[in-house]
Order: structure tokens, then C-alpha cells, then sequence
């Protein structure tokens, strides 16, 4: 079972994401819910709750946050 990147919930894989940083190198891979999937995409004119400049540094404290020790 995969989890949404964003709200942690469970999602079946419908909605696959990839974000890269072309300054760094580095990309993020996973699964988004739908919710979250349509407020990514309408951050694309960086309006609405994300950032594409902002989204691999929030998700991994996002991440941090929510593991489990």
C-alpha cells in the first residue's frame, strides 16, 4: 500500500508523481491522493497551497515530521 506524499493518507497508486530539481539534481518520486494531486496542479502557475520551488523542501519536512520512531 503507497501513501500520499502530501497528507500521508493511503492511495492505490492512481495519481504516480515526479518532481525534479534541475539546480541539484535531485528528484522526488511517489504517490499523490487526488486532493492533493489537483492542488499540485493548480500550483502550476505557482498559485494555490504549493510552490514548484518550494515542494522537495516541504515534502521532506513533511516526511520528517510524520516518521515514526
Amino acid at each position: 500500500m503507497d501513501y500520499c506524499l502530501l497528507c500521508k493518507d493511503k492511495v492505490e497508486g492512481q495519481y504516480p508523481l515526479e518532481v525534479k530539481d534541475v539546480d541539484s539534481s535531485t528528484s522526488v518520486k511517489g504517490f499523490v491522493c487526488r486532493y492533493c494531486f489537483h492542488k499540485f496542479i493548480e500550483s502550476h502557475e505557482n498559485e494555490g497551497t504549493f510552490k514548484l520551488s518550494r515542494f522537495i523542501a516541504w515534502a521532506r519536512e513533511r516526511k520528517d515530521r510524520m516518521r515514526a520512531i
